[in-house]
């Protein structure tokens, strides 16, 4: 928003009145400080891909040395954070005021999105003071919105155009050493114009489930162990596992879901010859059969999707693959 700043790395006094490791007052934010910027900010990398900008902030016995990640090829901004963390009844964390405009922001949960009020009109409202969410938040209005993404924390706070991700929090009770020690986590900004979350799921996903790179001599023939397995063609869902039979190692189990509240027909391609194909419950018992077609040179099953709905599939391949 004009005027402010973002990322500001915010340390509240949290003394519950019971339940020290339960609870959080909403008067906390009475009782707020800023961590203190010691050094910094410096270039550490200015390359053709990415550039690191570096700085060191402190708040009594605690440091904070953080790296914000800028990319030339991806809208969003990492902050890769590293926190030695030495406080107690303290609550950790980082705020964005955002320029956005919105009575609603959505939260991920375990395959699916929850909405809570920005406002605190009602006495609901107010007790919704923080939200548990998974691996983002958003705030965001018609054509235009604001996400943050993170790889390991889960409490939230947004209120008006003010987004603030909790980071680290040091109770006394039951264990006196909560939270002590070092830490190392990263979260990111992501701007975007797709109001339907199509776009932060991705790199949400991306965040949490990075690509790796494996060290040594470049090679002209990738690996044979490399490929995908099985592919969402109509990008209306989302492939949350991936794994061998619980009861036969010569079968897969693929569970997808639908991770925005629509409803559609799903398309599923394979990358090798499927012998056969059916859908399962959780406990991966069968529970009907899936019709095998062919598109583009590629097995392909199809079926219709609803709102967050959850489904798994039981694949054989053929032996020769």
């Amino acid at each position: 928003a004009e005027g402010a700043r973002a990322n500001l790395l915010q340390a509240f006094e949290d003394k519950p009145t019971a339940y020290d490791a339960w609870e959080i007052e909403p008067t906390y934010k009475d009782r707020v400080h800023e961590f203190e910027r010691v050094s910094g900010p410096s270039l550490v990398i200015a390359g053709p891909v990415r550039c690191v900008v570096r700085s060191k902030y402190a708040y009594k016995n605690s440091e904070i040395t953080q790296d914000i990640l800028l990319y030339s090829c991806k809208g969003v901004i990492d902050f890769r954070t590293h926190v030695s963390w030495h406080e107690k009844n303290t609550l950790l964390k980082t705020a964005f005021p955002v320029d956005i405009r919105s009575s609603r922001a959505s939260y991920e949960t375990a395959f699916g999105i929850i909405s809570r009020s920005t406002c605190s009109n009602t006495s609901w409202d107010q007790a919704q003071f923080e939200v548990s969410g998974h691996r983002f938040a958003d705030l965001s209005e018609t054509d235009f919105g604001v996400s943050i993404l993170n790889d390991c924390k889960y409490g939230w706070d947004i209120k008006g155009n003010l987004m603030r991700l909790s980071l680290l929090r040091s109770p006394v009770s039951p264990d006196p050493e909560a939270d002590q020690g070092e830490h190392d986590f990263t979260y990111s900004l992501f701007p975007h114009t797709d109001n339907s979350l199509s776009e932060t799921i991705i790199a949400a996903h991306e965040l949490n489930s990075p690509m790796l790179f494996e060290g040594g001599e470049a090679k002209e023939e990738a690996p044979d162990t490399c490929g995908w397995i099985a592919d969402v063609v109509t990008e209306n869902a989302v492939i949350d596992c991936v794994k061998e039979a619980e009861d036969d190692e010569n079968a897969f189990i693929i569970r997808l879901y639908e991770p925005r509240g629509a409803r559609g027909e799903t398309k599923v391609a394979f990358s090798r010859t499927v012998v056969s194909v059916c859908e399962t419950d959780l406990l991966e018992e069968p529970v009907g059969g899936v019709n095998i077609e062919e598109s583009d040179g590629a097995d392909v099953i199809s079926f219709m999707l609803k709102p967050w709905e959850i489904r798994t599939f039981r694949v054989v391949f053929g032996g020769d693959e």
